[in-house]
């Protein structure tokens, strides 16, 4: 064997070496848990959960639980409020200039609005073809332009 070839051979296997030693042992992430908060069963029995919306301002957390959205207090876990009687919940989304949050519900193929100081329904829009948009960039979640003009009436 040539010294060219130990060469390749020696570096192919500290290559090998190191990749195996960085893999074996990948850096910790920056997610883990803090809390656990327990928020019961889903009515119906079914256990389904989409998204959930953070409000800085308010310190609410919205969460889509199958056929209700579960408003929890973020640093105690208290449930706050339910809203109930909806079909199947995907996603929150909040307009605090408006007053007003809106959920889509799925199953009903409508969008459910309602007030953000009393969490009471105000109202719903059948408008399938509208759905909410939700542009995440960190913990802001915009609605599109067509939602706005069809739902600041109600």
């Amino acid at each position: 064997m040539k010294l060219s070839d130990l060469l390749r051979l020696g570096v192919c296997g500290a290559v090998l070496l190191l990749g195996g030693l960085a893999l074996a042992n990948p850096p910790e992430g920056g997610y883990h848990l803090l809390k656990k908060y327990e928020l019961g069963a889903a009515p119906g029995g079914k256990e389904y959960w989409d998204y959930i919306t953070f409000d800085a301002s308010t310190r609410r957390l919205y969460i889509s639980h199958n056929t209700e959205v579960k408003v929890v207090d973020a640093d105690s876990g208290a449930i706050l409020a339910s809203i109930p009687d909806l079909k199947r919940v995907h996603g929150i989304a909040l307009v605090p200039d408006l007053g007003r949050g809106f959920i889509s519900d799925g199953g009903a193929d409508e969008a459910v609005v309602f007030d953000l100081k009393t969490l009471k329904v105000t109202g719903t829009s059948r408008r399938g073809a509208i759905r909410i948009a939700s542009l995440r960039a960190g913990l802001q979640t915009h609605l599109h332009d067509e939602w706005v003009k069809a739902m600041t009436p109600l």
